[in-house]
């Protein structure tokens, strides 16, 4: 997981990353508490699922918004 957040990115790429940290800890605490595995994907979902109605989508498209971030969970 990206524990730091570099100064060269976007104020939505922080947004996201913030989003990212937040899921992987919960995630993490989910799995710990229920003895489930959780997948880089299960991330990935719950980061999209709270992202707000009209979050904008980088230049890529949300293809590349998913490698962001399974890039930062693993």
């Amino acid at each position: 997981m990206l524990l730091t957040r570099p100064d060269n990115i976007k104020a939505e790429q922080h947004d996201l990353l913030a989003k990212l940290t937040a899921a992987c800890l919960e995630t993490t605490r989910l799995a710990v508490d229920t003895g489930i595995t959780f997948s880089t994907e299960d991330v990935m979902d719950a980061v999209e699922r709270g992202l707000p109605a009209g979050y904008p989508a980088p230049a890529l498209g949300v293809a590349a918004r998913r490698a962001m971030i399974a890039r930062g969970a693993l």
